[in-house]
């Protein structure tokens, strides 16, 4: 129990160690019988019970006060004492962190080609901003992030299908495109700044000027510039 606790700890840089078991995990298994920190576990965990092994996988699971915790059936092995101290942990978790739900320049409005992508963008933006509007006073941060062009993998394959680039490999630059590392970074330096952000100058500027625009211009609009944009060869 000792060398685990203590490869977990070292694991973390100091002003991120927890400094005891206040944290959500150590609370689990300070609350929850598990035997001190000198007793062996054996094999795979052989010399604990189910539910000790459960309340330590959890405590892993916790630790660190993680971004996001996903949980299946956590209570399936706990006694009544173990299941108190995993609500308060779980109810500790879903007071604070944030959520990120990616939606795209497209669900701004229609446009050609993008009728199905469009509405379902649509919908994760407008989800994300009731979400920011009902989460905001509880200590949960929502960002609705909208991405415009951004190159990933599955773009450079739609890109080498249509004859843009010469394969999915093809290390050419794609013109106005964001790195994922450049999505991420603006995704986390605006978490606190919700309920929206836009990824990217270009972008900003561009939901400015649909958003000034009569909603049918706009769709004109749309419907003008986007006619064969995929299909231009990257220069």
């Amino acid at each position: 129990m000792k060398q685990l606790a203590t490869a977990a700890v070292s694991s973390v840089s100091g002003d991120q160690k927890p400094s005891g078991p206040s944290n959500c995990g150590g609370a689990v298994v300070a609350r929850s019988g598990v035997p001190g920190e000198e007793t062996g576990t054996g094999p795979d965990g052989a010399a604990l019970s189910a539910g000790q092994r459960q309340r330590i996988a959890l405590a892993r699971a916790l630790f660190q006060d993680p971004f996001l915790v996903i949980l299946d059936e956590p209570n399936s092995n706990l006694d009544s004492e173990g299941e108190a101290a995993l609500g308060a942990a779980i109810h500790a978790v879903r007071n604070r962190g944030g959520i990120v739900l990616v939606s795209s320049g497209a669900a701004l409005v229609g446009a050609r080609r993008m009728v199905a992508y469009a509405s379902s963008k649509a919908f994760d933006l407008v989800m994300g901003e009731a979400l920011w509007a009902e989460l905001h006073d509880s200590g949960v941060d929502v960002l609705s992030l909208v991405l415009g062009v951004t190159d990933t993998p599955a773009l450079r394959r739609l890109l080498a299908d249509r004859g843009n680039l010469a394969s999915a490999d093809d290390g050419t630059a794609i013109p106005g495109a964001a790195t994922p590392e450049e999505v991420v970074a603006e995704a986390l330096a605006h978490l606190g700044q919700g309920p929206t952000w836009f990824v990217g100058e270009m972008l900003r500027e561009g939901s400015k000027h649909l958003g000034s625009m009569d909603r049918n211009d706009a769709v004109r609009l749309m419907r003008e510039v986007g006619a064969g944009v995929m299909d231009q060869k990257l220069s």
